[in-house]
Formats: C-alpha cells, structure tokens, sequence
C-alpha cells in the first residue's frame, strides 16, 4: 500500500470530519490499526480539527452562523444528491464537502483571531485613555491647588505641634472669599496602622470634624483638599483610633493654631 498516496488523497480528512460511509470508515479504521503512519496522520489532523473548534468556542455573531449554516445545507445538499452511486464519485464529492467545511472553521478561527486582536487594541486605547483622564483629573486639581496658595486672599495658618509633641507641625490654606481650604500634614510623625489623624475646624468652641488621614510618608509634600468651614477660629489635629471619632481626644492633640 502506498502511504504516502493515500494520506493525500484526504480521505483521513474526511473520516475526521465524518463525512464518510460506516463501510468506508470500516475501511479507514482497519488502515490505522495497520499502519502507524495513518494512525499518526490521523492524530494530526483530529487536533488541528479540535483546535479551530475551541478557538471559535466564543459565540460568533448571528449572521456570520447563518452564513455558514446556509453554506452546509449546500454542500449537504445538492452535492451529496447529485453524486453519481459510484464509489469514486462519491469520495470526490465528499472530498470536496470536507475540504470546505474545513475552509469554513478556519474562516470562523481567523474571523475570531481578529475580533480577539481588535478588543485587545481596544481595551489598550481604553486604559490609555483612562490613564489619561486620571492625570488631567490630578493635574486640574493640583493646578486649582496651587492658584489657591498664590492667591492673595489667602491665609496660610501654621499648626504648631503641642507641649506632647513640640516637633509636630501642619498648615492649613484657608480663603473664606474662595470657599476653600488645603491641607499640608508633611511635619506629622508615624503613627500606629490602627491609628489615625484627625483634623478638626474650631468654631465658636464647637468641634468640627473635617476628616481623618494617616501619616505622610517622610519627604512626601502632600495637599490634601478640604471641606471648607467657614468663621473657623482654630484648626486642631489629635490622634484617634482608625476610623475617627465623634469628639476629639484632648490628650492625644498633637498640634493647633489660630485663624485670626
């Protein structure tokens, strides 16, 4: 038997992609058992078969499976009708079913291989545009932070650190025109992870919360944006546990100072 003849003759192909007879695939399966070369062949092209199935797994649009689908009907069809009873004929029409079927799950393989390419891209484009977005954001907000500093109106209050805590130290930007205030914490030592710094605005003796932050990491200029308050007479900073507290722990004050 000549082999190599035989595997070209696709016949293989078409038993993979049963597109043959229970006698002819009787026929093929005594080959294989036979002969290592067939049986070897036959492995190839069962996983390049498999591989184009997986790789198609995503369900492709309605259109392109109805394409396909009206493409089987015409290859099952008429083709397979019109074959003449003999057995070469009937091979040569399969032969040329399976090897447009074949076309076809690559078609469909490719098809996907692109669309995967294209929402790749386009998920890179859209983290760069997010990227983006997030430094105009920060550089908008840095920008407004520095025409605050600059602006004429503002006043710049020094927290001084408490008899506890003489090396603390903090600033407050306060500008009552502008409705708005900065704060810089870069003079407040380490804290414990279950603590955190609170700030608070004093008005008319009351106590107002204006949030919690940890501690600057050393050498960092931070400025953070705050809720604005206005006729504040004194901003306080005291060390609460993580999460804040409703009133502010006296002893644990680290730094204040006046805004008048």
């Amino acid at each position: 038997m000549d082999i190599q003849a035989y595997i070209a003759s696709g016949i293989l192909e078409l038993y993979a992609l049963d597109q043959l007879s229970p006698p002819e695939r009787a026929e093929v399966e005594g080959y294989v058992l036979q002969y290592p070369e067939l049986q070897a062949e036959l492995g190839e092209i069962e996983r390049s078969l498999e591989f184009f199935a997986q790789a198609q797994a995503t369900a492709p649009p309605a259109e392109l499976m109805q394409a396909i689908n009206q493409q089987i009907d015409r290859l099952e069809g008429p083709a397979m009708v019109t074959a003449t009873p003999a057995s070469g004929g009937n091979n040569w029409s399969k032969w040329v079913a399976g090897i447009a079927l074949a076309g076809l799950i690559a078609m469909v393989y490719f098809y996907f291989q692109g669309q995967q390419r294209q929402q790749d891209e386009l998920a890179q484009l859209q983290e760069s545009l997010e990227d983006c977005e997030e430094r105009s954001a920060a550089l908008g907000s840095l920008q407004q932070q520095i025409a605050l500093v600059a602006d004429p109106d503002s006043r710049y209050i020094e927290l001084a650190g408490t008899a506890d805590h003489l090396d603390a130290q903090a600033a407050v930007v306060y500008n009552p025109d502008k409705q708005a205030s900065l704060f810089a914490p870069s003079g407040l030592p380490a804290i414990p992870a279950d603590r955190q710094y609170q700030l608070w605005a004093i008005v008319d003796g009351a106590t107002i919360s204006l949030g919690v932050f940890d501690a600057p990491v050393d050498g960092d200029q931070v400025l953070l944006n705050l809720p604005f308050e206005a006729n504040v007479d004194a901003f306080a900073i005291t060390l609460e546990p993580r999460g804040g507290s409703i009133n502010p722990t006296l002893a644990e004050m680290y730094v204040i100072g006046q805004a008048g």
